[in-house]
This record gives structure tokens, C-alpha cells and sequence, in this order.
């Protein structure tokens, strides 16, 4: 009786191990798959996705050949990018657990025919035709259910205004404002949203600075809460 008490101990610490170096999803979830071009913006957003959702990131470069694109996949354990070709891509081999969602990010003349395809080990692929920031947001909301803090520390990292879709049915009830031409006119609303309401990003009057991928550096840590004082995210260059 004591040598199956034992080996059961044992075989339970075991699976705690392992269990450990693998992707923690919630509930019923497996981990997401971002799949984008390779520029600074989409990579900052990848990285910040990765820092609130149990995720991994793959960047794609057009190659020489339209069916051979140059893809990449960060990985966590060497802090860094690692090249690999469309082949052990698309057999799913990258990942420890599969992932049960993906994204593809890009506008359609910037996305290689062959990666959806490619993607098709993953039961659940969107694919999101644009290079807007605030379009990308709002699409990836459709599907992750962006929380408060979760939509102010990415309108803060990326330079976007909250807007309350739901701020004048509350004040003037279902059929809005009397004598409003339109009831469901969207006005803006303070800087984070209710829990459970619906919202989305707009672009600020300010655009966005292009800017070189910097040196490699550390991978960013957990997001931090919404009302925290967010440093810069330095984003590791990519080796061809």
C-alpha cells in the first residue's frame, strides 16, 4: 500500500512539472496564435497581446518566392526570435500545446497566400485585413473580451481613444436622445469603459511615429494595471 501511495506522488509531481513550462489558458480556452507582419507597430501589439493572454507569435516577412515566406516564432525560453519554414509551420510542430485560436494580421496584399492554409492546424483562424490599429483592436474584442484595464493600457500603449458605444442608452434609455436623429449615434465617452459594456477604439488626431526596430532586448513582463505608469515596451530585431 505504501510503494502505490509512492509511485502516485511521484507521477502527480510530475504532471505539476510539466505542467509548469506549459502554456496556462483559462477555462475551457487553449493558448492564442497572433500571426503579423513583421514591423514595429504589429510586433508591440503582439508582444502586449502575449502580456494579457496566454499566447504565441509568429512574424511573417514576404520572401523571394510568393510560397516561401520568412516566418519567425518567439521563443520564450531563449528570449528571442527563432526562424522556421512553412512546412513545420504548418504541421503545428512549434508549439507545446496547440494553440486553439488564431489571428492573422494584415492587409490582404501584405499576407502570403499560403499562410491561412498553412494555419489550418488550428481549429478557430480569423483573419483580420488591416494595418489599422484600432480596426485590429476592435476585431480582436469580437473574440477576447478586452476587460476595463485591459482597454485603457492598450489605448494608452498605442494611441487610441476609448469611445462608450453604450454612454447614451444609459442616459436616455434604448431609443437615446429625444428628438436625436439617429439612436444609436456614438458619442465619446471618459477614458476606460464599464466592465461588460461595448466599446471601441478610435485613431487619436495625433498619428503614430514609424520607428526602426531597436536592439534586442528582454521580453516585456505581465501588463500592468490600468491606472499603473506603463514603460515603453523595447522591441528585439528579427535575424533573417
Amino acid at each position: 500500500m505504501r510503494k502505490q501511495f509512492r509511485f502516485g506522488f511521484v507521477v502527480l509531481g510530475i504532471a505539476l512539472l510539466t505542467s509548469m513550462f506549459m502554456p496556462c489558458a483559462r477555462a475551457g480556452e487553449g493558448p492564442i496564435l497572433f500571426v503579423f507582419p513583421a514591423r514595429y507597430t504589429l510586433v508591440k501589439l503582439g508582444f502586449d497581446l502575449a502580456s494579457i493572454r496566454d499566447s504565441y507569435l509568429v512574424s511573417f516577412e514576404k520572401g523571394k518566392i510568393p510560397e516561401s515566406p520568412i516566418l519567425h516564432v518567439w521563443n520564450k525560453t531563449a528570449n528571442d526570435w527563432m526562424r522556421t519554414d512553412l512546412d513545420t509551420y504548418a504541421a503545428g510542430r512549434l508549439f507545446a500545446v496547440a494553440p486553439t485560436r488564431a489571428f492573422i494580421i494584415g492587409n490582404e496584399s501584405d499576407v502570403p497566400g499560403v499562410l491561412p492554409t498553412a494555419t489550418a492546424f488550428c481549429p478557430d483562424v480569423k483573419s483580420i485585413p488591416s494595418m489599422s490599429m484600432a480596426i485590429i483592436l476592435n476585431t480582436l474584442h469580437e473574440s477576447l473580451k478586452f476587460k476595463k484595464g485591459e482597454w485603457s493600457w492598450l489605448a494608452e500603449r498605442h494611441q487610441l481613444q476609448i469611445t462608450d458605444l453604450n454612454e447614451e442608452r444609459r442616459r436616455f434609455g434604448r431609443y437615446g436622445k429625444p428628438g436625436g436623429e439617429s439612436p444609436h449615434s456614438v458619442t465619446p465617452a471618459p477614458s476606460a469603459p464599464s466592465e461588460g459594456e461595448s466599446v471601441k477604439m478610435v485613431p487619436l488626431d495625433t498619428p503614430s511615429v514609424q520607428v526602426p526596430l531597436p536592439t534586442p532586448s528582454p521580453a516585456p513582463g505581465p501588463a500592468p494595471a490600468a491606472d499603473a505608469n506603463v514603460p515603453p515596451i523595447d522591441i528585439p530585431a528579427m535575424d533573417k
